[in-house]
């Protein structure tokens, strides 16, 4: 499966990675077998997508609604809770489907911004991270 998932950054943050052909069907089965990876749901602050190995993300309008509104179920019902989703999409077709998600999927609770490479999206991620934590302590 060229979509896959892995832990980080001590259970609190997922990392998400498409290599070649990317289909909606993955992502959608992937984002659906999140209970499996044995993560605790509600510690969760940040996902980071990877595509800069994705040569193609061949996904509809309507599953990139689909994925957003799954999301979006999760967050309202309190399964889930990241705070912020930051996508790297080197590509220019890749970089306006992951914009074109973020619009169907953002709002109040969650943050999303897409880059063009691993290394902006994760330092957005830490700056972020760290003013929310300094917020806590405030």
């Amino acid at each position: 499966m060229p979509y896959t998932t892995r832990i980080i950054d001590g259970g609190t943050g997922i990392h998400r990675m498409g290599t070649g052909v990317v289909t909606g069907g993955e992502i959608l089965a992937a984002n659906n077998e999140i209970r499996s990876l044995g993560l605790d749901l509600s510690t969760l602050t940040h996902v980071l997508v990877d595509f800069e190995e994705a040569t193609v993300l061949k996904v509809s309008t309507e599953e990139t609604k689909l994925i957003a509104q799954r999301i979006k179920d999760k967050v309202d019902a309190g399964i889930w809770k990241p705070q912020l989703i930051a996508i790297a999409a080197p590509s220019d077709l890749i970089f306006g489907m992951s914009r074109m998600f973020s619009i169907f999927a953002e709002d109040g609770a969650i943050k999303i911004n897409t880059f063009r490479t691993m290394q902006e999206a994760r330092t957005w991620i830490d700056e972020e991270l760290a003013h929310l934590k300094s917020l806590d302590q405030s």
